[in-house]
């Protein structure tokens, strides 16, 4: 609807960061904030707010935008609750007119068949939140910090070693040794995961909502999945979440001029001769 409504493709891809981008006025960049306040847990729209609405848009335009992110929220709860997948209903000019795009997965030659298949995959060409760069880092660093929220509020962080893609949309971890974050997933699905790439200095923050399955077919599928990629540990249950956004992690080094070979260069110089950590990843002598 927004491209066809002329909304250009930068803006609809900026979302997820609206707060940084210089591509949204004042009156958009508050209708963001109204709808953030409303969507995100632990937020509020506040009389200040509210009284700074008042003063751009009239009571009609309000009600109306008020009921429109009502409408998304209650959409996306009942999709999710239900397992309905994304319909791939908005997908960048690119991606329109058969070309690879940031949020198309494929390769350059834009053959899906010619890539490895996902879990989950049902063979079709899909459009999605993670990117294949953000696929790779996922799937090449392994470890990722999940945090969650606690009963009192405050949050829990916890490396998972199981951390990997589920599919275009969903990033999965095992509860091996993982009652708080599971506890908290269950009640409050609001999470984060961080996935860094120590050497590089360079990563991704995936925001969403987990779901937990200690049974049933969705959990005897991904504990499958586990077991033939090598995972022999106790499964007592698995998390998907889907991510709502994906946001850059880029060390400041990179904001100085230094390129990623520079940066490669000096963590490996540290961990492998400050350290003494031998080639395989573990310190000499061990």
């Amino acid at each position: 609807m927004g491209s066809a409504l002329g909304v250009p493709d930068e803006k609809m891809l900026a979302l997820a960061d609206w707060e940084a981008s210089p591509l949204f006025n004042e009156t958009e960049r508050l209708a963001l904030e109204y709808a953030d306040r409303m969507t995100i847990t632990g937020r509020d729209v506040d009389d200040a707010v509210f009284a700074r609405l008042q003063s751009v848009f009239d009571d009609d335009a309000i009600v109306e935008l008020t009921a429109t992110i009502a409408w998304e929220n209650a959409s996306s709860t009942f999709n999710r609750a239900l397992r309905v997948e994304s319909q791939g209903l908005w997908k960048p000019a690119d991606a329109r007119s058969g070309q690879d795009a940031l949020h198309v997965v494929g390769d350059t030659a834009g053959d899906p068949a010619a890539l490895p298949p996902l879990p989950g995959d049902r063979g079709e060409e899909a459009v999605g939140i993670l990117t294949d760069e953000m696929q790779r880092v996922v799937r090449e660093q392994k470890l990722g910090y999940v945090a969650t929220v606690c009963p009192d509020g405050t949050p829990n962080l916890s490396p998972k070693g199981t951390t990997a893609v589920w599919d275009e949309n969903r990033l999965v971890f095992a509860d091996i040794a993982s009652p708080r974050s599971v506890a908290n997933l269950r009640a409050n699905p609001a999470v984060e995961i961080n996935v860094i790439d120590p050497i590089a200095r360079k990563g991704w923050r995936f925001k969403g909502r987990g779901v937990v399955y200690d049974g049933g077919a969705m959990f005897d599928e991904v504990v499958a999945w586990y077991r033939r990629n090598g995972t022999a540990s106790p499964i007592r249950s698995v998390a998907l979440v889907d991510v709502e956004r994906a946001l850059p992690l880029i060390s400041p080094a990179y904001e100085r001029g230094a390129t990623e070979a520079e940066v490669r260069r000096r963590w490996e110089d540290y961990y492998l001769h400050t350290l003494g950590w031998g080639r395989r990843g573990t310190p000499e002598g061990c």
